[in-house]
């Protein structure tokens, strides 16, 4: 029979890691994954919590605990996990519910509307797992197949959150802050340092400047695309405006869109340029992310 339900290997190794250290007692745990296209996919058993009740004939989890864990784990993924079903130890060869877990079950089902699954433990005397469907209506169980190992799972199913994507966030909310308390005028200091170093003695005069096309602007929009999303990552609100003599502006704005400093930018025959403070310079893809500050 083909398994409708697939332990990923941290999850299945966590069940095992949690049944030996209590092999006197009842224990258990909950199961975070996804339900697709009629397979179970458990990828995380979360442990039962410090404050939860053992004893050989009784459990009961530590529900606060597990909340938290849950929310925390949830982070952690590019696809959130769902809360799918739990598990838990039956003394020597019981692997049939009692009216508790029934109730239990029945909490669980209710989450979802394809309902839970729900496993048992046995050592009588060696370890094995029993898994069963959870539904409503009408309540029944149903005996399923499982089989474990990150093989058997989309990889889609897996992933983590793309570090780049939380550095971004990161960033983001770090530069809000600073720029919310003033403790850095960070644009100005990046656009005054980049001048200092790349400033040709050559500056083109402003009335010498050539309007930009409408080719042009998209050139140039395109060529900084580095630079705007560098400044998005520091956190640093910028917006772009054509000028009344057609150069691109790029402007810092603050939460209530005023121009706190600003650049702009034309092309030549050599290239494009940009003009801050009376004075242009060359302007190259990743000018302003290459400068630190």
């Amino acid at each position: 029979m083909k398994a409708n339900v697939v332990l990923s290997d941290r999850a299945y190794v966590a069940i095992m890691t949690e049944t030996f250290g209590k092999l006197e007692t009842e224990t258990g745990g909950v199961f975070l994954g996804h339900y697709k296209n009629g397979i179970w996919y458990v990828i995380e058993s979360i442990d039962p919590g410090p404050k939860s009740v053992f004893s050989p004939v009784q459990f009961e989890y530590d529900q606060k605990y597990i909340n938290h864990i849950i929310n925390k784990i949830n982070k952690l993924y590019k696809d959130p996990l769902n809360l799918i079903g739990l598990w838990h130890r039956h003394p020597g060869s019981m692997d049939t519910f009692s009216s508790t877990d029934d109730k239990t079950n029945a909490m669980y089902a209710k989450i979802n509307t394809y309902g839970a699954i729900s496993a048992l433990v046995n050592i009588d005397p060696k370890f094995r797992i029993t898994v069963y469907s959870v539904s409503l209506q009408p309540r029944m169980y149903r005996p399923l197949e499982y089989t474990f190992g990150d093989k058997h799972i989309p990889d889609e199913l897996l992933a983590y959150v793309p570090a780049n994507e939380l550095e971004y966030k990161i960033n983001s909310a770090s530069g809000r802050k600073e720029q919310k308390t003033g403790k850095k005028a960070l644009f100005k200091e990046i656009v005054h340092k980049a001048f200092n170093e790349h400033y040709s003695k050559n500056s083109i005069p402003r009335q010498n400047i050539a309007p930009l096309s409408d080719d042009d602007i998209e050139k140039v929009i395109e060529v900084l695309e580095d630079d705007t999303d560098y400044f998005a990552k520091v956190g640093i609100h910028c917006t772009m405006s054509i000028t009344k003599d057609k150069m691109l502006r790029l402007s810092e704005t603050d939460q209530n869109g005023v121009v706190r400093e600003y650049v702009e930018f034309f092309m030549n025959n050599n290239g494009v340029y940009v003009y801050y403070d009376r004075r242009s310079c060359p302007y190259n893809r990743g000018l302003f992310k290459s400068i630190n500050v």
